[in-house]
Parts: structure tokens; sequence; C-alpha cells
């Protein structure tokens, strides 16, 4: 799954965006898919939610049936947050598969253009699903429908994505560190097609959200000694925090990274990569 958008400064033209999925699994994981768009809304200090471009999506699936949720944070610049079901699984992460595991007390948390795909089963005649932020408020409400019929066998995950890179080699790494605040005319990293790249984002007090264009990365363990078990390219950088993320330079070109704060008046900052052949 991915997002599209108006890259603008334009405050109207930032909620031109949308969910874009691209489907190649051979063996379904649900049997009803549901998209669900959050965007956050700002406006005299109070906080809106639109999923869909409506207060509140409504969907149907049958009873007993595996529900496949495509979650997207539409918001330029503010956190989404789902409450799931007891049972949830995450499958996907920023369109990549990953292997199955629950979110932590079953509340999903979603930066700026993040996505995440989760199955669940059916198992009552409605679910409601409310904004983490704000539990009084519903964002999803699913009716049970039709015949319940014989229980489907779905695929226990998604085919593992076997085009990105089985090992990241960190000691030979080109390495980039961005630091709050820093504008960067020259780019962040410059690497050959191949190479590893190892990117440090240094936080100050502010919230932010991240997003790098162009390549899946792993987020590494605080020693470099390993790296969490999924792909992404976005990420909530929380405040004081160092996070690192590796990957294998691929495609030939430059390749944008967005950092945005989360609160506060502050400015987008805008880095980049380059990678040559």
């Amino acid at each position: 799954m991915f997002v599209y958008r108006a890259l603008t400064s334009d405050k109207q033209l930032q909620f031109l965006s949308g969910p874009l999925l691209v489907t190649t699994e051979e063996r379904p994981v649900a049997g009803q898919g549901i998209v669900v768009a959050v965007n956050t809304l700002q406006a005299d200090g109070k906080r809106s939610v639109l999923v869909n471009g409506m207060p509140e999506l409504t969907a149907g699936a049958r009873p007993g049936d595996r529900v496949r949720l495509h979650v997207a944070n539409l918001a330029p610049a503010g956190l989404a947050g789902l409450l799931l079901p007891d049972g949830a699984q995450i499958i996907a992460i920023d369109g990549q598969p990953c292997e199955p595991f629950p979110p932590l007390n079953n509340v999903l948390f979603l930066p700026p253009f993040g996505r995440t795909d989760v199955v669940f089963d059916m198992l009552a005649e409605q679910l409601v699903l409310v904004d983490a932020f704000d539990p009084a408020l519903a964002l999803v409400t699913i009716q049970a429908e039709g015949e319940s019929g014989e229980p489907a066998v779905y695929a226990a995950r998604l085919e593992a994505n076997n085009n990105l890179a089985a090992e990241i080699p960190l000691a030979s790494a080109v390495r980039g560190t961005w630091k709050s605040g820093a504008d960067t005319p020259d780019p962040l990293v410059k690497a050959r097609s191949g190479r590893s790249v190892v990117l440090t984002f240094e936080n100050d007090a502010t919230p932010r959200g991240v997003l790098i264009e162009g390549h899946a990365v792993r987020h590494l363990d605080t020693l470099d000694d390993g790296w969490k078990p999924w792909w992404q390219d976005t990420h909530l950088l929380h405040p004081d925090e160092t996070a690192r993320f590796a990957f294998v330079a691929e495609q030939a070109g430059r390749y944008a990274i967005e950092v945005v704060p989360l609160e506060g008046d502050g400015k987008a900052k805008t880095a980049w990569i380059e990678v040559t052949p």
C-alpha cells in the first residue's frame, strides 16, 4: 500500500491525498478488505478526524469471516490512532509484508503517511473501532452481514518481498546524520547502487514524523547489532530520540527525506540522498 499526495505548501491542496493499493498475493489472507484512510484536521484549537473523507466509515463483513484493514494516515503533520479488536494481527507495515504480530495493547499508531495492514476475525455482530486519542469518537463501524457459511481457510501471512535485501552489511555502510533544525542543501548520503546505507536522526524535544522516499528501511537496535523484524519508510521520532535506519541503495536517483514537526509552529525539513550507478 502506498500514499499519493499533492506536494505543495497550500493547506487546502495538502488534503489531496489517498491510498494506492497494489495486490500481488496469490492466496488471500482475508475474505473482506476495507480501506481506512485517516486524516486529522486542526482548526481553532479543535481536532477532528475524517475516515475516507467522512466523519465515520461504515462497512460490512460476513459473520466469522476474516477482515483485512488497509489503514493509512493521510495527515501531513499529525498522528493517527485506532483501537483494534482483540486478536488483531499486523501483517504489513508501509506496504511491506511482515511476520504477523499483535499491536501493543490493541492500539495502532501511524506517523504521517504511515500505512499498516491488519487482520482480525468478525466474531461479533458489530465491531466499532474508535480513535485512540479520543475513545468517544467512533471511526469505523463493521456490521456482520449475510450468512456465516463454512469457515474459510486463508493464508497465515503475506508472502515476503524477496526483492529486499536479506542482509545489510553495516560495517561497510555509508553513513549520514540528520540533526534537528539542520538545513541540508547537500545530500545527507551519497552512495553507489548496491552499497549499504545507515541514516541517523538525532531529535530534539519535539516529536517528528519521518518519511524516507524511495527505499524500505530497517530500524536498527540501539547498538546496531540487529534490527526490528519489519521494513518501513515512515517513523515516529520521539522527543530526544536518536534513531538509525539501514538499507541497501538500489536504483540510481535522488530521494527526498521529510522530517515534519508534530507539535508547535516549526516548519518541515527536507533532506535527500543520492544513489549513483
